[in-house]
């Protein structure tokens, strides 16, 4: 792991913009009721590079599919990085 100070800075602003910013979406979502903002595609704002990512009918399915995976091979990873303890 870097230890160093500028990195340590840079991570720490990185997770505590996406974390505000999926409390955002988050919040929004549940006042106006819509599960499709909650799209994992258009939080990471993919359909700037591919416009019809968000049109097919079970986008937001699949993207919830992808973030799920994306979970478990990163809490997979993690957990083998422990030794296998879980915490």
């Amino acid at each position: 792991m870097n230890s160093k100070p500028w990195f340590l800075a840079a991570r720490a602003v990185v997770l505590i913009s996406a974390t505000v910013h999926v409390t955002i979406v988050v919040l929004i979502a549940l006042f106006r009721q819509d599960i499709a903002l909650l799209n994992y595609f258009r939080i990471l704002e993919l359909d700037l590079l591919f416009p019809a990512i968000l049109s097919f009918n079970h986008s937001t399915l699949l993207s919830f599919g992808v973030g799920l995976l994306l979970y478990t091979v990163t809490y997979t990873y993690y957990a083998q990085q422990r030794g296998g303890q879980n915490q």
